[in-house]
């Protein structure tokens, strides 16, 4: 037996030990997010209607609205933070190399529940503000202002399934693999390319492209037909403000429920692992697969290892209340 075999039962402890710290470390995070933040953002939306009431102002949640969701968007832009915090520039590419799929996989998964996680945030403002404009329109809430209240509904109500839709929308930023897809579907059925081009498959990226536009579209459009309410900016700023901290609250509770679940699932799996490694160390049985195997395991169960920060970057360094989703993990990639 040479020393690298000899050498396995110290190694399958110090993997022992390393998941029992991981598994007490991730048992401490969710002590941390035990409560979340409805209560706050239920209270903030009650105190904004509460406002807009006394003020009567009801009809400035249309714009803001819309201006909210172009903040959002070119802050995203702008604010797309580097997947690796705190490495060397070395090891980060070394590690990239060799697990480039698993990491662009949960790069993925994370921007996505980011981008759910604030859209649903911005549902409910859309949801409050489609009500408005009913009652704007059958004047239940009196209107000082005259507007066409047509395209800011339908506007408001297209974004309410947005959060639903999240992953197609974002595989509208793979074009080449898009490309791929199609070219497939009409190779399958060359024989009858009527059939191929009105399949949903073929037809969804064009959907959920034209789908997109009108997202862009629609907002631009609904803030020209409310120009003449615009001019009073201070009504629309105070508005804007609340639905900024509204959103950031519910944004705030929903990845903090996201969080639970998964770290949930992660000491689950620290169990499983251990388990493993106990029944090996009583077996006394000690193989370099399977201890590779453990390890991988482990590290696949560590969703937060390499840091996914949020695609918002105000979300992360603004908010009265910390976001939950991105708790910053202090568990280090083993560079092996």
């Amino acid at each position: 037996m040479d020393s690298k075999e000899n050498d396995l039962p110290t190694k399958y402890k110090l993997l022992q030990d390393v998941i029992n710290q991981s598994s007490l470390h991730t048992k401490r995070k969710l002590g941390v997010i035990s409560g979340n933040s409805y209560i706050g953002g239920c209270f903030l939306l009650v105190l904004a209607l509460g406002i807009s009431y006394f003020l009567n102002i009801f009809e400035y949640w249309i714009p803001a609205g819309f201006f909210l969701f172009f903040f959002l968007f070119f802050t995203a832009l702008r604010s797309i933070r580097k997947p690796f915090i705190g490495k060397d520039a070395t090891d980060i590419m070394r590690y990239y190399k060799e697990k480039h799929t698993d990491i662009s996989v949960q790069i993925e998964s994370s921007l996505q529940k980011n981008l759910a996680i604030i859209i649903q945030s911005l549902s409910i403002i859309y949801l409050i503000s489609f009500f408005i404009i009913i009652s704007i329109e059958y004047n239940w809430i009196v209107n000082v202002n005259t507007i066409e209240t047509l395209l800011p509904a339908i506007t408001c109500l297209l974004f309410i399934p947005v959060p639903f839709f999240i992953k197609e929308l974002y595989q509208l930023t793979k074009p080449y693999e898009i490309k791929i897809s199609l070219k497939k579907i009409i190779e399958k059925n060359k024989n009858d390319l009527l059939k191929s081009v009105f399949s949903w498959g073929f037809l969804k990226p064009f959907f959920f492209g034209f789908y997109f536009g009108l997202l862009i579209l629609f907002p631009l459009v609904s803030i020209w037909i409310t120009r003449v309410i615009i001019i009073q900016w201070s009504y629309v700023l105070l508005i804007f403000i609340l639905q900024c901290f509204m959103v950031l609250l519910f944004a705030n509770s929903f990845s903090a429920n996201t969080v639970r679940k998964e770290l949930t699932t992660t000491i689950t799996n620290y169990a499983d692992i251990n388990y493993l490694i106990s029944m090996a160390q009583i077996q006394k049985h000690y193989t370099t697969k399977e201890y590779q195997r453990l390890q991988t395991l482990y590290q696949s169960s560590k969703p937060y290892d390499f840091i996914i920060q949020d695609t918002f970057k105000f979300i992360n360094y603004y908010m009265l209340v910390p976001n939950r989703f991105l708790i910053k993990y202090n568990n280090q990639i083993k560079f092996h």
